[in-house]
């Protein structure tokens, strides 16, 4: 529909220009602009093309507004306006957005000072010790583990909680958590039928050896950070900048070096079998974390 005004009618007439005969809504607003000049204003949406006569020249599509000034010198002005977004949605019991995740973190700390520590171990695999796989992840050996797991998941998890959400970071945690302690278990079982497959006394010795702490989820959080933002800057020890995928690729090679006995690559720089630092862990958790990075990505695409 063209609506116009008589003084735009007797542009028309002097330029001998019929602008009904458009093809499309551009092609109109080009060749209106062409020959209205200063003396007019176009305003051009889907479905109405008005011409009203101004000193300014306004262009609203889908939403955004630019508008053009013109001077007494010929200058031309132009500028961009778009309109501010809503407000957000009030409620009135409104949580904050990552307040599952810090209630976890909550939960673990109240957890290392209420409860009595949960190791898994090889025996964990029978369906009346499963239980231990989870609650593992929440039980630390000291203050120092606690804090080191506990700030890097807060750190962590914030930042990824704006990709994915707290829920989904909560998830991978746990996942992560628990494929490193499958790790962890597998890896045992594998040295033990390794070294000795007819020894029994060393396979109890492996199945006996117990994981525990948060560090495989925690790492698995980070590892899928670094997937989703590889580039993303960290701050290791709070001081040193680092990018993502860089400090996750060194504390994978890290932890590869540091295997135990009988797969480590350089076993003179291994932590013996029974050492501090579930390594085994450590690596199925950054697996886990990988995984759960790619199948965000996928689902966003």
């Amino acid at each position: 529909t063209l609506m116009r005004s008589s003084a735009a009618s007797d542009v028309y007439k002097r330029q001998g220009i019929n602008a009904e005969y458009g093809t499309n809504i551009r092609q109109k607003t080009s060749m209106f602009r062409s020959f209205v000049g200063r003396s007019s204003r176009c305003i051009t949406t889907r479905r109405r093309v008005c011409i009203v006569p101004t000193l300014t020249t306004d262009l609203f599509v889908a939403g955004r507004t630019r508008s053009r000034r013109f001077h007494d010198d010929g200058r031309d002005e132009s500028f961009s306006r778009t309109p501010p977004p809503p407000p957000p949605r009030q409620t009135r019991f409104s949580l904050p957005e990552n307040t599952l995740l810090y209630a976890v973190v909550g939960a673990t700390v109240a957890a290392y000072a209420l409860l009595p520590p949960v190791a898994a171990s090889g025996e964990s695999l029978s369906a009346e010790r499963a239980y231990e796989l989870l609650l593992a992840i929440g039980s630390h050996k000291n203050e120092l583990h606690l804090a080191m797991n506990m700030i890097g998941l807060a750190s962590l998890g914030s930042a990824l909680a704006m990709e994915i959400g707290a829920a989904r970071v909560v998830a991978v945690h746990i996942g992560c958590g628990l494929l490193g302690n499958l790790a962890f278990i597998g890896y045992n079982k594998a040295a033990a039928a390794y070294t000795s497959p007819n020894n029994k006394r060393i396979a109890a010795e492996y199945d006996s050896r117990k994981v525990v702490g948060a560090s495989g989820g925690v790492l698995g959080v980070g590892a899928c950070l670094a997937r989703l933002r590889p580039n993303a800057r960290m701050l290791v020890f709070f001081v040193v900048p680092m990018r993502a995928s860089h400090l996750l690729a060194l504390i994978a090679l890290t932890d590869f070096v540091l295997l135990p006995p009988p797969f480590s690559p350089l076993p003179s720089l291994s932590s013996p079998g029974n050492g501090s630092v579930a390594h085994q862990a450590h690596l199925g958790g950054i697996v886990g974390g990988l995984a759960s990075g790619g199948f965000a990505k996928r689902i966003r695409r």
